[in-house]
């Protein structure tokens, strides 16, 4: 289910997917290929957008680092539990 405050992040990664899509080092590459390089950069596009607003709080770069790998910790959590 979407909520309003889904909205940024669904634009974000449209936005993300859509520059990849026109982006010719893709050209040659199967679909998991492509698929798995382009789910790379949202993830790195998001680490970005991440620090950017994490920075807007006054977090420090290790209070960030402490968050990110929270974060990553739990994402393969949840891919293994779906894989």
């Amino acid at each position: 289910m979407t909520t309003p405050d889904h909205v940024p992040t669904l634009r974000f990664i449209a936005r993300c997917i859509h520059d990849d899509i026109r982006d010719s080092q893709f050209d040659g590459l199967t679909g998991d290929e492509a698929a798995t390089a382009i789910a790379k950069r949202i993830e790195e596009a998001a680490e970005r957008e991440e620090d950017r607003q994490d920075d807007s709080q006054g977090l420090s770069a290790g209070e960030r680092a402490e968050v990110r790998q929270r974060w990553h910790e739990s994402r393969r959590r949840a891919d293994s539990e779906y894989a």
